[in-house]
């Protein structure tokens, strides 16, 4: 039994294949946007957690922006 088993970076269908080959149950996904304010010239980040079922293929739960 594993707990949990980082998978690198890359697109949901890169992920969910390599999580599938590791065995694992669920992919927990942080899909983060990163914007430059050319205003202030801050840079913002828009992140959010997603769960996907790996067999299915299908999202469990999208969470809200962070």
């Amino acid at each position: 039994m594993r707990g949990l088993t980082v998978l690198g970076v890359g697109d949901q269908r890169e992920l969910v294949a390599k999580a599938k080959a590791e065995g694992a149950d669920v992919l927990a996904l942080f899909e983060v946007t990163v914007k430059p304010n050319v205003k202030t010239g801050l840079i913002a980040n828009d992140t959010r957690i997603v769960l996907i079922d790996v067999a299915k293929g299908n999202r469990l739960y999208t969470g809200k922006l962070i």
